[in-house]
């Protein structure tokens, strides 16, 4: 079984998950998340751990949102840097200093950072905080934090429903203010000592004025959500996954699953089913094989190329299958492809590629 997805995966997903990834790079606004996994073959040393990064269009991108997994080794800047390095907008991620390098080293790429986690430190200390004194508890500074990063964060939250250029309008005149005063009683708590610098709370104020910059980003742009959770909801599945199937066993096996939950993240985002996705992209991309090396059907023109493929793939997908068809010439070796950009608008697949350009090559017989 492992095999099967791994040869599925070189031979029918490559290709459109890299397509979605052009389209994840569109949108202005990006998010990004790591976890690690464990790839045998892949390992300087049985503990070492490698990574599945995942990369999603901006929260507030609801028309056609995009998830695509990356496997990798490591976990250095180098990784979000190459993925990245033609990018031009906002990447929300944690506060990874990885991700701060992306931001010094690509002009264009602008890192915005995460208040949930923001607040973790402050929630920590919260909770070991001695529960038979609940008044001690509310009088912690700890507590204060996290009860003004509540009043801007459910302030945030209503605003979700309006448009971009509503919602920052609504963030600089009420919520800014909110932020501004919370960044100067952190820096009062941390100027008066009132707490020890390597305690909980203590780190949780120092982390939050080492991050200032990167954390009202969001109050810049109304595309901009105020945290990451829209990534780390989208590399869950991921995550409750390896608790039953442990490790993989090679970077291929690896590289394999990426593109899987690629597909299958992005189709759930899209309101489609998982089995049929994957079973249009495998059909169609069995139909562009088939053209090429078994049939060879003469393309003479869009026309025909689209009466063809409507009977080849009408049975299987019901209607018309393809309404439009681009050429752009190109050439290999000595025959004469043409690359043809085909929008699926099928009962079965327009919810599931909502629109989603892919590429086949028929071959022109002479």
């Amino acid at each position: 079984m492992s095999n099967w997805i791994v040869k599925c995966s070189q031979m029918y997903f490559t290709p459109f998950v890299e397509r979605m990834k052009q389209e994840l790079l569109s949108p202005h606004v990006t998010q990004s998340d790591e976890t690690p996994t464990q790839v045998i073959a892949d390992s300087d040393h049985p503990n070492s751990k490698c990574y599945m990064w995942v990369h999603r269009s901006g929260e507030f991108y609801t028309r056609r949102p995009i998830v695509v997994y990356e496997y990798q080794k490591g976990r250095d800047h180098q990784k979000p840097l190459d993925f990245y390095k033609d990018y031009k907008g906002v990447l929300v991620t944690d506060s990874l200093q990885q991700y701060h390098l992306v931001d010094k080293k690509l002009p264009d790429v602008t890192n915005a950072n995460c208040w949930a986690h923001a607040r973790r430190d402050f929630a920590d200390a919260v909770k070991a905080a001695d529960k038979k004194d609940p008044l001690s508890v509310r009088q912690s500074v700890a507590y204060q934090a996290l009860q003004k990063i509540a009043e801007f964060y459910n302030a945030d939250t209503e605003l979700k429903g309006l448009s971009s250029r509503e919602r920052l309008q609504k963030r600089q005149e009420v919520i800014k203010p909110m932020v501004e005063e919370f960044f100067a009683w952190v820096k009062q708590q941390v100027s008066d000592c009132t707490v020890p610098p390597k305690s909980k709370t203590g780190q949780g104020l120092n982390f939050v004025i080492n991050q200032e910059k990167y954390l009202q980003i969001f109050l810049e742009d109304g595309n901009v959500p105020i945290d990451n959770s829209a990534s780390e909801r989208a590399i869950r599945t991921f995550c409750l996954g390896k608790k039953n199937w442990m490790f993989h066993n090679t970077a291929k096996g690896a590289s394999a699953s990426a593109m899987v939950y690629s597909i299958s993240e992005t189709a759930k985002l899209n309101e489609g089913k998982n089995k049929v996705y994957l079973i249009i992209l495998i059909r169609i991309s069995q139909f562009q094989c088939v053209m090429i090396t078994s049939r060879h059907i003469p393309v003479q023109s869009a026309q025909n190329t689209l009466i063809v493929i409507n009977q080849c793939l009408t049975p299987q997908l019901g209607k018309k299958a393809v309404s439009e068809i681009k050429f752009c010439p190109c050439f290999v070796q000595d025959k004469t492809p043409v690359l043809v950009d085909l929008r699926i608008l099928s009962p079965n697949s327009d919810v599931l590629c909502r629109h989603l350009d892919f590429q086949v090559r028929p071959l022109v017989v002479n």
